[in-house]
This record gives C-alpha cells, sequence and structure tokens, in this order.
C-alpha cells in the first residue's frame, strides 16, 4: 500500500474472509512489535495500544484497518493477527505501507525554507507548531506571535514564519544553519488541542566538507543534534568510501571499542555524555592520507533515527614545494 503524505486515512487490507466467525481477538502490530490495534470480541482495547497510534486507527468488521493522518514515521511492515477463543492463530497477514513525503535539498548549514501551505482558512486562535523527528518543537506560532518561549534552546533564534501565517495560509518555516537531514512536522491545532492540519516534509542536507593536512594532531567530524536523547539510543560512525570500516560505536553509555575497524583502534574518542548533550562529534587523532574518504554517523532508538555524511579531506605533504627547495640548493652546491 503506497499513499501520499497528507492523505486524511490509508486502508491496511486483512482479507481475513474466513475467519471471522472463529475469530475471539484481532491484533494488529508494526515492525517494531508496537500494538497498533487490539479488538477482543469485537469489541477495540484502546488501553493495550501504543500511545503514537491512540485515536488514529478504526478496524473494519473484515479485520481491515484504517490508519488516520499517516505520517512518514508510520512506513513499514504491518502484520494483522487473528486468534481463536483458545489463543489459535487463525490467520496471519503482513501489509507493507509505504508513505511519499516530499524533499527538500540544502547545503550544510545553509537556510532552507520548509513548505507548508493550508488548504482550508484556519482559525485565528489556531496553534501552529513545527517538530522535528524527535518531537522537539522547533517553532511555535500562536495568539498572532510567534512563542520562542515554547521552542526547544537548540532552535532558538534559527527559525521563523511569515507574517500573519494562518490569515495568508503560508506556514512554512524558515531554518537557519540546518545540521543534519530530519523529518519535520508542520502540524496545526484548535483552541481545544485537536489536530486540524498535520503535513510533513524530509529536509536532507548534502554532505559537509572537512579538511586537515596530514600531521596534524587531531581532526573533528562534528554532529550535534538537540540534547538528552533517549538512553537506548545508539550512534555508530562508519566509514563508508573508498571502503567500509566500522571506525567507532556508542551504546549503552559505553564506547564499544571492541567493535571498531583495528585500523581505528585507539585513534578515536567521543566527548563525554554525548546523548545528554548532544555532541556527537568524533575526534580522529593522527589523521594521514588513509584515512580521507566518506564518513557517515547514524544514530538510532526506538523513537529517533539521524544521520550525517562527512566527506573528510586528508592534504599531504606538498610535494611540489620540497622538489622546488631541492632545485634551489642544487646551484648553490655548483658555485662551491
Amino acid at each position: 500500500v503506497e499513499v501520499d503524505l497528507g492523505v486524511e486515512s490509508v486502508l491496511l487490507p486483512s482479507r481475513a474472509l474466513f475467519h471471522q466467525r472463529k475469530a475471539t481477538k484481532v491484533e494488529w502490530t508494526d515492525d517494531d512489535g508496537r500494538k497498533v490495534h487490539v479488538s477482543e470480541i469485537g469489541s477495540d482495547q484502546p488501553a493495550e495500544q501504543d500511545w503514537s497510534y491512540r485515536n488514529r486507527t478504526q478496524m473494519e468488521k473484515n479485520f481491515d484497518l484504517i490508519l488516520k493522518h499517516p505520517t512518514y514515521k508510520d512506513k513499514g511492515f504491518y502484520t494483522c493477527r487473528v486468534y481463536s477463543k483458545d489463543g489459535k492463530v487463525l490467520m496471519k497477514r503482513e501489509v507493507v505501507l509505504k508513505v511519499r513525503v516530499p524533499q527538500v535539498e540544502v547545503d550544510y548549514e545553509e537556510s532552507v525554507r520548509l513548505p507548508c501551505r493550508a488548504s482550508v482558512q484556519l482559525p485565528k486562535d489556531a496553534r501552529v507548531e513545527w517538530t522535528d523527528d524527535k518531537n522537539t518543537v522547533m517553532h511555535v506560532y500562536q495568539n498572532g506571535s510567534d512563542r520562542p518561549d515554547q521552542q526547544h534552546p537548540y532552535y532558538r533564534t534559527r527559525t521563523r514564519m511569515e507574517e500573519d501565517p494562518l490569515g495568508t495560509g503560508d506556514l512554512s518555516l524558515t531554518v537557519d544553519q540546518p545540521k543534519y537531514s530530519d523529518i519535520l512536522t508542520c502540524s496545526v491545532y484548535s483552541r481545544e488541542g485537536d489536530v486540524l492540519m498535520r503535513k510533513q516534509v524530509l529536509l536532507r542536507v548534502r554532505d559537509q566538507q572537512v579538511e586537515v593536512e596530514e600531521g596534524a594532531e587531531s581532526v573533528v567530524l562534528p554532529f550535534k543534534t538537540p540534547p538528552d536523547l533517549p538512553e537506548n539510543t545508539l550512534i555508530v560512525w562508519e566509514r563508508v568510501k573508498p571502503e567500509f570500516m566500522r571506525v567507532h560505536k556508542y551504546q549503552k553509555g559505553s564506547n564499544q571499542t571492541d567493535q571498531q575497524d583495528e585500523f581505528y583502534r585507539n585513534r578515536t574518542r567521543m566527548e563525554e555524555d554525548p546523548l545528554g548533550t548532544g555532541d556527537l562529534s568524533l575526534t580522529l587523532d593522527q589523521p594521514t592520507v588513509r584515512d580521507r574518504g566518506e564518513y557517515r554517523c547514524w544514530v538510532e532508538s526506538s523513537r529517533v533515527r539521524r544521520e550525517i555524511t562527512i566527506q573528510l579531506r586528508v592534504t599531504g605533504r606538498d610535494l611540489v614545494q620540497d622538489h622546488a627547495e631541492d632545485t634551489n640548493q642544487t646551484p648553490l652546491m655548483a658555485e662551491e
């Protein structure tokens, strides 16, 4: 099943035509094992749902599932299981959901405009909220003005919206100095807190360049995100070109040095408490021309997935200059 982002709902078919009379329990789960929808003896069980699906699902009599306001995070595998009275699985069906999202590309740390336009007239007392993939608040507009006191400090002074966004319907957000690719969400809420509109955009930040001269003491591959990442977050630095190597791994509060390539052993380090500070930068000691290439850092938890790519250039000794100095010395020796 494939849908465009912004549709009101999507139908995930179960095709459970022959088990409806025998079924006593129907359970939909996602590829992370979270419960999307549970029904027992014809009655929905919202208390068993994962919070991210609360008030967004509806099951038909034939066990097809309607997922309301699908987002990019909703993409993936969904499984429908139908159980008998004695707990036996009568049917298991998998459905793949793909969500197409508009994309915006920008160079590293350049300003970018994230488009979002309302298709209907919005009430003047509505609340506009932009969030990132971690649900960190990037920008809030309410009661006729921006609300910097309600945005995360990481984004403060780096975001702005057009004048009178609710009147014009242009809810686009300009972000200065974006540092990594992310899924960003524009949500509009009524005064009562109901969702009036929700749109997403995929921001792709092009590779940043880092250059260092061979013989330098160290080089830093920068990567900063909003702080307070979940404790189960995994951080992995890899070199993907010219050949793949595991450069550094951080998990469960410590560096996993036994899982890095021998070439980088004892040459890499991260700052203390990277999950708390959001500073995921990697320091590489004693860089040589063999270190140059394309590096990727990806960060993953049950709620967050972020990734950046950095091109590292390591310049060798200036052979031309050395050669020029040698030729300048030759006549002096001849004169002697």
